[in-house]
């Protein structure tokens, strides 16, 4: 199924469309039809419901990296390696830290 990422890359159908606003939507099923037909590829109805599905993942995975304290898409399998949750917890002990002083002082 390589393939179907390929016809993803960024000269081909791409991973989503972006609205004016620069919100990222999933890529719409009249432009993986019209994809299909101007390429010459003659898409079986899996292959196209498998590219929605994957440009719908990105999508959510994009939403959900831009979260603050959650854990990437990409670091599911390992989130202690996430570097935007270490980030995070460093600017809140960081915060924490300069508060306690503060009262402290």
């Amino acid at each position: 199924m390589e393939y179907l990422l390929e016809m993803m890359a960024q000269e081909g159908l791409g991973w989503c469309s972006f609205d004016q606003m620069g919100g990222a939507q999933p890529v719409d099923w009249s432009e993986i039809r019209a994809f299909s037909q101007e390429a010459g590829l003659d898409l079986a109805p899996w292959e196209s419901k498998q590219i929605r599905a994957m440009s719908v993942a990105y999508v959510n995975g994009l939403a959900r990296g831009r979260e603050p304290m959650k854990v990437s898409p990409a670091y599911d399998d390992r989130p202690d390696e996430d570097p935007g949750v270490a980030l995070e917890r460093k600017r809140l002990s960081d915060g924490l830290g300069a508060a306690l002083s503060a009262m402290a002082g």
